[in-house]
């Protein structure tokens, strides 16, 4: 977890890392933050403060193999309860 965003309730090392690894598999923003159990606006908030973070999901879109319109419903994924 990223300095910036220690103290923020919902960005635990769980939390942080379901979003990594669903955008290096592949998944949107918007499927990662669904996955994570946070909202799209919490993880774009995220990337704002903290560019560390923010770069660190650049270089996972940048590897992963994604295409568009990747759903979760595409790859058979749910969040972890």
């Amino acid at each position: 977890m990223t300095k910036m965003l220690a103290g923020k309730n919902k960005a635990t090392p769980k939390t942080i890392k379901i979003i990594m690894d669903a955008i290096r598999a592949g998944a949107s923003q918007r499927d990662a933050s669904a996955l994570a159990g946070i909202s799209e606006d919490t993880l774009s908030l995220w990337k704002k403060q903290d560019s560390d973070f923010s770069e660190q999901m650049r270089q996972k879109e940048i590897r992963s193999n994604s295409r568009p319109g990747w759903s979760l419903m595409e790859r058979n994924l749910e969040p972890e309860k």
